[in-house]
């Protein structure tokens, strides 16, 4: 392989780790679907293999690969969850492989993702392995949130911020190496704070088309053709949290259309529905903001395993709504 294994946007990440190979632990933050865990797997691979290329990466064809890729290779650790959490007990466990002889004598690596899932006791447990270091092995945290992390595990790694592509580029990666058209390529990369692999997954599950159907049932309930607990009933069996996700977005996007008299120079997460947008009823900024900050409270209480009473709950939310929006069409 080569760095055309590579998104573009991962070329320069790479580059700086092959550089600095001093670390033997880092930490792979950023958002989302900016291929942070396919780094930490080319990082792994290249590791481990027998006949790695000049640039650092797996050949593919060596019994190491084919143990990585069959998911049985001794000197490679992937810890991920067990329910919610990372449990201390995992980490304990991988300790004693820190410790140990590598079977092919070329190192070791552990994989964690995501980091932040270990509890108070699981990232105390690892302290030690990264305050002691065995030369012989290799630790990738992988990280949506690494302020979740403790400060003390956080300093102890070399912090790699992967940041999202341009829409340019993020266009270009998703119409050359997936043909997709580019027109949704640039519509759904804006709707996901262009996370190429957010917009793929998206775009392969027919992201607009459900996007489009949802829009439809909030427009109609701004209009007040739909009632709230009509709405509710209907959303709360399926996907709540992409519908709340979708929501915060439309606010988002109002609020930045209240802000200006010159809707062309604004850079809105949904770009193609502003006519749309448009035709909305009117509301003041103010309740815009309420709005979205009921929407954001409802989206984190569901993203942190709390268990409201879900019908209710979006029976107020989507009742609030219709009350605030008003009959005529909000225009900018």
């Amino acid at each position: 392989m080569t760095l055309a294994a590579l998104p573009p946007w991962l070329i320069e990440q790479w580059r700086q780790l092959r550089s600095d190979r001093q670390h033997h632990a880092i930490l792979l933050q950023g958002v989302e679907g900016l291929g942070k865990r396919l780094l930490a797997d080319h990082l792994s691979a290249g590791k481990l293999c027998a006949a790695p290329s000049p640039d650092g990466f797996a050949c593919g064809q060596c019994k190491s690969c084919h143990l990585i890729q069959a998911g049985s290779h001794p000197d490679l650790v992937i810890i991920e969850p067990d329910g919610k959490l990372i449990k201390v007990d995992q980490i304990r466990k991988l300790i004693g492989f820190v410790t140990s002889t590598s079977s092919y004598g070329r190192g070791k690596s552990v994989l964690i993702q995501p980091a932040e899932a270990m509890n108070i006791a699981s990232a105390n447990a690892l302290l030690k392995t990264l305050e002691e270091p065995n030369g012989d092995c290799s630790l990738l945290l992988v990280a949506q949130q690494p302020m979740r992390l403790p400060a003390t595990v956080r300093s102890r790694c070399l912090q790699l911020h992967i940041h999202a592509p341009s829409i340019e580029q993020g266009c270009q990666w998703l119409t050359q190496a997936h043909q997709v058209d580019p027109q949704q390529a640039a519509t759904v990369l804006a709707s996901c704070h262009q996370a190429p692999f957010v917009a793929l997954d998206r775009i392969n599950n027919g992201f607009l088309q459900q996007r489009n159907n949802l829009f439809e049932l909030w427009n109609q309930l701004l209009f007040q053709k739909l009632n709230p607990i009509t709405l509710a009933e209907q959303v709360k069996s399926e996907s709540p949290d992409h519908l709340l996700l979708l929501i915060s977005q439309w606010l988002q996007d109002l609020i930045r259309l209240s802000q200006t008299n010159n809707a062309s120079t604004v850079r809105l997460q949904q770009p193609d529905l502003l006519k749309s947008y448009q035709q909305l009823p009117m509301v003041s900024s103010k309740a815009l903001h309420m709005l979205l900050e009921q929407t954001l409270q409802l989206s984190a209480a569901l993203a942190s395993g709390q268990n409201p009473n879900l019908q209710i709950a979006l029976e107020s939310l989507f009742t609030s709504q219709t009350k605030q929006f008003q009959t005529r069409p909000f225009s900018v």
